[in-house]
């Protein structure tokens, strides 16, 4: 017994540390915004096939919608989805502490990495699946010719996570397929059954990614080399300054990241077979954001775990060459070097979550709660990010009526073309609208800005909300004005 709890003893000091400090410090203070709202909204007022079809203005797949349906169409709060995420976190360092092939001070490193102690696990969005599965791909790996249909499901669910991981997906399984065609000893007809399932992973999510081209959601200009080049260009340095976080990117940060692409340059020739994977896998994601997506936080820190995944097969598929570990430690540094840069990230934010609101969507629908009737109806716009009150309440608890298409609505069903204005006139004829139709309780929300709008000039501020201001914060701050029906009978 004795004997058993000192062979675990570092896998338990440290998981319990670092739950305790993921749930007493971060979990249970983060409040739900716009993104994470939109989700659960989606999973909760939808069937399965609306679902599917409202992936077209997502930009994702669906798998991580599905996970949440069960638990929103049976009344949880919104806010299990921090427990969700969280979860899909804690299995993931469990399996780094056990499983994976790096010394105890690397996987410190990765537990208290900024993905794992705050943006994929506070912040309850499908990126917190995607190291989860890097790593029990990484498990399996060097037995996929013997665990074959294990390993496609998990390439099945992995290219379902999200676009990004689209190319690792794709590549695991053209290379799973080769190596198992060309080999002897294994059996051809399991190779290609099993790989069925990891080729209709694929095929899923790019029937979705077919609907999001047909949407008005998708960029069909005539491409522009020149501008994909400066897009890339200013990517890159949006990477590098969410890497660094608040801190100004300065030259050292520069030097570093720079000796840290070297160092996996050179990494590249001990394991060319995993080398192809993380630089497609970094080239697809750079395109992608320079034709389609803005740089975030979430998806520039996919690079340490990427780099994760290649490291931990890097013995694996590694060449048999002179020096070969001197290439694999030129990897290994570079991981522990972006960790340590990236680390101090997350340390303020945190410290901002923890002090103030992140969004101040949970205090807005507490006020709402405890001083408006159910049942009001709630003025707005879809650019007003709504949704992240919206999901504070349960259904039809109060009504949100959307300026841009003239109807109720809960989560955003488009992005595009939002209306942002709307004449005096027509704003009172619906007033007007609402009034005839039965509705007493009727209130403008927006977002609490400097600007002047059409609710500050002519109607009573009955509340204003704070939130936290820093480079990742969604400055998701509201105010709420009382429309007095009287002028409008």
């Amino acid at each position: 017994m004795l004997k058993k709890l000192k062979d675990n003893l570092f896998f338990i000091v440290v998981i319990n540390i670092y739950i305790a400090i993921t749930f007493f410090v971060i979990i249970r203070t983060h409040e739900i915004w716009a993104d994470e709202a939109q989700a659960w909204l989606i999973a909760r007022d939808l069937s399965i096939t609306g679902i599917i079809k409202q992936m077209a203005n997502e930009g994702h797949s669906c798998m991580w919608h599905l996970i949440l349906m069960p638990f929103a169409k049976l009344g949880f709060s919104c806010e299990i989805m921090k427990y969700i995420s969280w979860s899909f976190c804690i299995v993931t360092v469990a399996i780094i502490l056990k499983k994976a092939p790096f010394n105890k001070f690397l996987k410190v490193l990765l537990v208290f990495s900024t993905g794992f102690m705050y943006f994929y696990s506070a912040h309850s969005r499908c990126y917190s699946m995607i190291p989860l599965f890097l790593a029990l791909i990484a498990v399996i790996y060097k037995n996929r010719h013997e665990k074959p249909y294990k390993y496609n499901i998990l390439l099945f669910l992995l290219a379902n996570t999200h676009a990004v991981m689209l190319p690792t997906a794709f590549l695991l399984l053209v290379f799973y397929v080769i190596e198992g065609l060309k080999n002897k000893k294994y059996k051809k007809r399991e190779v290609i059954c099993s790989s069925l399932i990891g080729i209709l992973g694929i095929i899923i999510f790019l029937l979705q990614a077919l609907q999001m081209y047909f949407s008005p959601n998708f960029i069909k200009d005539s491409i522009d080399i020149k501008r994909i080049f400066d897009d890339c260009s200013l990517i890159i340095s949006q990477i590098e300054y969410q890497l660094v976080g608040n801190a100004p990117i300065s030259q050292l940060h520069l030097i570093i990241i720079y000796i840290i692409i070297m160092m996996c340059v050179m990494a590249t020739f001990g394991n060319r077979k995993q080398a192809v994977i993380f630089w497609s896998q970094l080239l697809f994601c750079i395109i992608l954001e320079a034709l389609k997506w803005f740089s975030n936080v979430y998806r520039a820190i996919l690079i340490i775990y990427t780099i994760m995944f290649w490291l931990w097969n890097y013995r694996e598929d590694g060449l048999n060459i002179e020096n070969k570990k001197i290439y694999e430690s030129k990897l290994g540094i570079a991981l522990v070097i972006i960790l340590l840069l990236t680390i101090p990230q997350y340390i303020q934010i945190i410290i901002d979550d923890y002090n103030g609101n992140y969004s101040a969507s949970k205090d807005t629908a507490k006020y709402i709660k405890s001083n408006i009737n159910d049942g009001a109806v709630f003025l707005g716009t879809y650019s007003y990010m709504l949704n992240s009150v919206i999901a504070y309440f349960n259904k039809n608890e109060y009504l949100f009526y959307s300026l841009d298409d003239e109807e109720y609505f809960t989560y955003i069903p488009r992005y595009n073309n939002w209306l942002l204005s709307i004449s005096s006139d027509r704003i009172e004829e619906i007033i007007i609208e609402l009034i005839y139709n039965g509705k007493k309780d009727i209130y403008f929300i927006e977002m609490n800005i400097s600007e002047v709008s059409y609710a500050a000039d002519n109607f009573e501020i009955m509340y204003k909300s704070k939130c936290i201001k820093n480079v990742n914060a969604a400055y998701e701050e509201y105010v709420i004005y009382k429309i007095d029906i009287d002028k409008y009978i």
